[in-house]
């Protein structure tokens, strides 16, 4: 167990939680933001790295781990990807505004 690690009271953790959030909806409206033409690149270029780099990560996934090729496979690596096509191939319907209905009783 670490020591050094310090617990925070359920107040602390409220008040961190509280200026998080702040200081993201203030980026927010600043348009601090980066546009999703910029996202989409990144994880393009993620998901390229990640292509490129199969099997130097299969390989320390089996010298750390003693992983099978195939568990890093299905595992890791196919997720990986697979999730970063679906993302990629997602966010511009995400970031679309939606209106969204107010219900009183919710």
């Amino acid at each position: 167990m670490n020591r050094n690690k310090r617990l925070y009271s359920n107040s602390e953790n409220r008040h961190h939680n509280t200026r998080s959030s702040e200081k993201a909806r203030d980026a927010y409206n600043r348009g601090v933001t980066r546009p999703v033409k910029w996202r989409l690149q990144q994880l393009k270029n993620l998901l390229r790295m990640y292509e490129e780099n199969q099997n130097a990560m299969i390989e320390a996934l089996r010298k750390d781990l003693r992983r099978s090729k195939m568990e890093s496979v299905m595992l890791e690596v196919a997720y990986l990807i697979n999730d970063l096509k679906s993302i990629i191939h997602h966010l511009e319907d995400w970031v679309k505004p939606e209106k969204v209905s107010y219900y009183f009783a919710s």
